[in-house]
């Protein structure tokens, strides 16, 4: 006999479904991925693990007094290739992506030295600086834009 509050369920009546997720062990899907699951994950703790380096590199430039132009026109190169790199990850052109993560990360080392450079162009005159001509205009434009 049912009690007060009681609700009668038929889950012993219906047959079992195959899951697609395994919920008791979920991570083990993540471990035997394949195709763009695989790379959909990898990408992801890709992006995350390059994040605090990013973080690390506009935070010091901005500390140490860099050019702020060029300081923003650096940053928005990396998110750039960031997002090419996602891109690229995800639709497995392996050339494409390994190009997009070496962009990205020559931004990362620029705005390092950068930083550490006197005026902003002690170090960077040979290698970075015309990068930076062409990256200073885009910033100013971007900041215009958004009204910075």
């Amino acid at each position: 006999m049912w009690g007060v509050g009681t609700i009668p369920t038929f889950t012993a009546l219906t047959p079992p479904r195959p899951c697609a997720f395994p919920l008791q062990n979920p991570r083990e899907k993540r471990a035997q991925g394949r195709g763009i699951y695989a790379r959909a994950w990898g990408a992801h703790y890709n992006l995350v693990e390059g994040f605090a380096y990013s973080a690390v590199a506009i935070i010091v430039a901005h500390l140490l007094k860099a050019p702020s132009d060029l300081v923003t026109g650096y940053a928005l190169v990396y998110l750039a290739s960031r997002l090419m790199f996602y891109f690229a990850y995800l639709s497995n052109l392996s050339l494409l992506r390994s190009q997009a993560y070496y962009v990205g990360t020559m931004s990362l080392v620029a705005l390092f030295l950068l930083s550490f450079s006197v005026n902003g162009s002690a170090i960077i005159d040979g290698y970075f600086q015309p990068v930076a001509r062409q990256v200073a205009p885009l910033a100013k434009s971007l900041r215009g834009l958004v009204g910075a």
